[in-house]
């Protein structure tokens, strides 16, 4: 889950990619894996290859021939009898010189679950970019405001809870869970917490809107 965080508009639309969909399908398996096309097509290429890497290479153990076509190697994985089962994407932002790219993975085993990934490109370089890159705070500002963020959004979250569920074990079990304070109102995280507490922002998992910085 991604928290959004208020930043400048981004710029006008500038430089877009046309961005398209190559389809796989084999043995219950459905991968639709985006794909750029621009006028400079070394850069396109770059980028296309890095999607390709991002997506195939950390989610199949058997081998894929990386000197096929994007399409072919798209085809090879969805052909595999486990466990990576499925791709498709959203497009966050295409505006701007960048593209913003939100990744739903999904896999089958013993059972069937689903990650999401985030990655960002610079449209002139092909470079992937860093959060670094996009926002000028400090990381220990960003992170402050981030967990900020984090302790709105769950104070909603068991506000609903509860007038769903009333003071059930069920709101006791996610306020457990997700490390929330009741006197405080406030999520308790790992570095602050003298027992286990909640998974400190990952800074590095991020990507845009037009509106916003999401983390």
């Amino acid at each position: 889950m991604l928290v959004a965080m208020p930043g400048p508009a981004q710029p006008g639309p500038g430089l877009q990619a046309h961005v398209v969909t190559f389809s796989g399908k084999g043995r219950g398996a459905t991968f639709k894996l985006p794909q750029v096309a621009l006028e400079n097509r070394a850069v396109a290429e770059l980028i296309n290859r890095r999607l390709l890497r991002r997506v195939i290479a950390p989610n199949v153990d058997s081998p894929i021939d990386t000197t096929g076509t994007p399409a072919q190697q798209i085809r090879q994985a969805a052909a595999l009898d486990c466990c990576f089962s499925g791709v498709h994407y959203t497009v966050l932002l295409n505006q701007g010189a960048l593209l913003s790219l939100e990744l739903n993975l999904e896999y089958q085993g013993a059972y069937y679950y689903e990650r999401t990934d985030h990655i960002t490109f610079d449209l002139n370089t092909g470079r992937i970019l860093t959060l670094a890159d996009v926002v000028s705070d400090f990381p220990k500002a960003l992170s402050g405001r981030l967990r900020g963020a984090i302790s709105r959004r769950m104070a909603e979250e068991i506000a609903q809870a509860a007038a769903d569920y009333g003071d059930s074990a069920t709101v006791a079990d996610l306020r457990q869970r997700f490390g929330w304070d009741a006197r405080t109102r406030q999520v308790v995280f790992a570095r602050d917490a003298r027992q286990a507490g909640a998974t400190e922002p990952d800074l590095n998992e991020f990507a845009l809107s037009p509106q916003a910085v999401l983390l």
